[in-house]
């Protein structure tokens, strides 16, 4: 039992936001559509802090109900990520804080209130049973200057204190240079990855310890896991199922299957995925590579594609598959397997492919195929 003078590890954990938010009955809720009608037609790059400006006063003097950030949001996503904090709690001195299009970085453990909006960093469509919410960025823009326009926003959003709200860091970098946690996980879509990307970087850098640093983003894309490298945990879509299966936290498949929440699986399984990880792996073992190897062994137990419907393949097969990953090196065996089966249904016997790989990293892919 842990000593009453032993003090806790300290981690923080960073959710994304979420599209369903409580709804304020009296009064028009602050969205980017009503700030952007007051700028010009054609929004460029240069509208960027223009558009700042006329969004963060809209929010200020908003006079919605203002709702305490635990109550404000909604929905499968929230609820996990909530249960994520509850598990990491019985082990850590945990803090949740948010990542917002719309206000910026927010925490959930000091008392702050914000107005029900409408923003996000997301350019896809809405997903099914939840609101549509404006871009931040507009869409008439090419993907490039979309990114760029997010970023700047991010960073303007960093520079602003709402009304009302008591001082706290505003930004990443300065919430982890203040906090000096011992470890962080940060729960977000590729999109809030991407927009945050720099403050990101920054409160990594700004740990004693960046390896116990890690970001779990189903779908992230490519170029964003190399810039994160080994901190950006990989694991697939089918996950999902697995940690529903193992039950853990009964709350995980209750927020799954629960349609009232307005969510869905897909929408949830980052924040689900962190907290099977806080639920599994020991503070004094929390390193993003510890966090992957977790995750492989219960990724790899999906069920596999019948034998004979696979195409065996030969050592100098899978030799020639390995020259051509560019991450060899950073990712695991077990996960470069499980791609290299379900690219083209291969077939190859584990304990040969994993002395493959191992000989390709040691000898700079000058090796023999036979263990």
């Amino acid at each position: 039992m842990r000593s009453h003078l032993q003090k806790s590890p300290k981690i923080l954990i960073i959710t994304t936001c979420s599209a369903l938010k409580a709804a304020s009955s009296q009064h028009a809720i602050p969205s980017l559509v009503n700030a952007r009608n007051n700028l010009a037609d054609g929004l460029s790059l240069a509208h960027v802090g223009p558009l700042v400006a006329a969004w963060t006063k809209y929010i200020d003097s908003s006079q919605c109900e203002r709702y305490p950030v635990d109550k404000l949001y909604r929905g499968a996503h929230w609820q996990a990520s909530l249960a994520a904090l509850a598990s990491a709690s019985k082990a850590w001195d945990a803090r949740l804080w948010v990542l917002s299009a719309g206000y910026g970085l927010v925490p959930v453990h000091r008392g702050v209130s914000l107005v029900p909006y409408e923003a996000t960093f997301s350019r896809a469509k809405a997903v099914p049973g939840q609101p549509a919410q404006p871009s931040v960025s507009p869409p008439s823009l090419s993907s490039a200057d979309r990114t760029a326009f997010e970023r700047h926003w991010w960073r303007l959003l960093m520079a602003w204190h709402p009304r009302g709200h008591d001082q706290y860091p505003r930004s990443l970098s300065g919430l982890f240079g203040l906090e000096q946690p011992d470890a962080a996980l940060v729960i977000a879509s590729s999109p809030y990855v991407s927009a945050t990307l720099e403050d990101l970087r920054t409160a990594r850098a700004n740990m004693t310890e960046p390896s116990r640093f890690a970001l779990v983003s189903a779908g992230l894309s490519a170029p964003l896991r190399r810039d994160l490298g080994p901190s950006a945990l990989q694991f697939s879509n089918g996950l999902s199922e697995q940690i529903d299966g193992l039950r853990r936290n009964p709350a995980d498949s209750a927020v799954a299957r629960d349609k009232s929440n307005q969510g869905s699986a897909a929408v949830s399984l980052n924040a689900r995925v962190a907290r099977y990880l806080l639920a599994s792996v020991r503070p004094e073992d929390f390193e993003a590579s510890t966090l992957q190897v977790q995750l492989d062994r219960l990724d790899v137990v999906r069920p596999q594609m019948p034998r004979a419907a696979r195409q065996s393949q030969s050592p100098e097969d899978v030799m020639t598959y390995l020259q051509a990953q560019p991450d060899l090196m950073e990712t695991s065996a077990t996960a470069l397997l499980r791609r290299f089966r379900q690219e083209a249904h291969r077939a190859f016997e584990e304990k040969h492919f994993r002395y493959l790989v191992k000989q390709a990293r040691e000898t700079g892919l000058k090796v023999t195929t036979n263990p």
